[in-house]
């Protein structure tokens, strides 16, 4: 074999060795989209789950102070009438 025939033999292995590593190429970018497409799914999922969790703290959050303010108007009310000058005799 003459060089000129081992630098066509070389250049043939190299394109070779390019068309291998662009099909893996190609297969991994799709896997990697698909791995994309599912972290944004889970990303989605865990959005909604914070954002219901989030609405329900602030519910009953609201619901406590309510009670709160309900307990401190009833025992209010309940220390003043008990205390009157009329109630005291």
């Amino acid at each position: 074999m003459c060089g000129c025939q081992a630098g066509v033999l070389k250049l043939k292995e190299a394109r070779e060795v390019v068309d291998s590593l662009k099909k893996k190429a190609a297969q991994q970018s799709q896997v990697l989209a698909e791995k994309q497409r599912e972290a944004d799914e889970s990303m989605a999922a865990i959005t909604s789950t914070i954002q219901v969790s989030t609405t329900v703290y602030m519910f009953r959050y609201s619901l406590k102070i309510q009670m709160l303010k309900i307990f401190v108007d009833y025992f209010l009310n309940w220390t003043s009438f008990n205390l009157s000058p009329v109630h005291l005799r």
